[in-house]
């Protein structure tokens, strides 16, 4: 992928996006893209990398100890799921959330637990207040992609089927079925989404299938994923997967923000209404906001 001019005000960022949104634009002009703000660590092989690939296991090197990470992400995380399913009943039950699978998984990543979600926003100066907001040494790093485009791959390369759709997954159905309905030979979304959240990637023929990530649309559960637009791509079985696809420059490029400008990029994007208070509902973004108004470091 190529490397692009860093970018040091608002304006310079907006139209390094026009660019790209040229680029990712797909043949049949979906234009819904999604950005990730992140700081930049050139020697970080980390980058797009869920938190439970990213923390579990060892680096992300060689095909040995992916399969090693994979492994023991799989096994810590069916015992995450059903301690929080048993201890966050009381909650959900208070904040008139249905207790379902999808939704539990969302909250976990939510509030902190390590999961195969990676979060997204569907807002651009959101994401770049997140890239400018902390590590002023570091250079900030926005990724921008093409979820439908990304969805086309993954499920071409699943069940050869050719579809954009992004979709929000709901059926708590535990059962495997076939991917393709046997009637209409039509994709089976709830099947291929329940096989992503439950690590069901294991085939009866042993031909391994490579499930690489999938764009979803959560329900917005809470203000915060609200006030957020958050959006998530869930990993399958290619711990690394975003960047071990050969052919990601058709729907993932970036912007790089220089360390230096990041106080200037904060302070624009509070006159355009940016700040903490678009991050964290009621007081605690309210607080944050202002002191950040009265701190000059980032």
């Amino acid at each position: 992928m190529k490397e692009l001019k860093k970018i040091k005000s608002v304006s310079e960022y907006i139209e390094q996006l026009k660019n790209i949104f040229g680029r990712l634009k797909g043949a049949d002009d979906l234009l819904s893209f999604w950005f990730r703000g992140e700081v930049k660590k050139d020697k970080s092989p980390t980058h797009l990398v869920p938190n439970a690939y990213r923390d579990y296991g060892g680096p992300l090197i060689e095909d040995k100890l992916k399969r090693h990470v994979y492994s023991n992400a799989k096994a810590i995380e069916s015992n995450l799921k059903a301690l929080f399913h048993m201890e966050a009943a009381p909650y959900l039950s208070n904040l008139k959330i249905e207790k379902n699978s999808w939704n539990e998984y969302y909250l976990m990543q939510h509030y902190g637990l390590k999961t195969r979600l990676l979060d997204w926003t569907t807002n651009a100066l959101i994401a770049l207040f997140n890239a400018v907001y902390d590590s002023k040494s570091e250079d900030g790093i926005i990724w921008v992609l093409n979820p439908h485009l990304l969805n086309k791959f993954t499920i071409h390369k699943i069940c050869n089927i050719s579809t954009t759709v992004i979709y929000t997954p709901a059926s708590d159905n535990k059962k495997r079925n076939p991917l393709l309905n046997s009637d209409d030979g039509k994709l089976n979304l709830d099947e291929l989404y329940r096989r992503y959240l439950q690590l069901d990637f294991d085939d009866s023929t042993n031909i391994p299938i490579e499930y690489f990530p999938l764009a979803l649309y959560p329900p917005l559960l809470d203000e915060r994923m609200s006030l957020q637009s958050a959006c998530f791509t869930i990993f399958g079985n290619q711990v690394n997967g975003l960047y071990e696809i050969n052919s990601k420059h058709k729907f993932l490029d970036k912007v790089i923000i220089d360390a230096n400008s990041k106080s200037e990029i904060k302070e624009e994007l509070r006159w355009l209404g940016i700040s903490q208070k678009n991050m964290l509902p009621g007081l605690d973004g309210v607080c944050k906001s202002i002191k950040d108004f009265y701190e000059s470091d980032v």
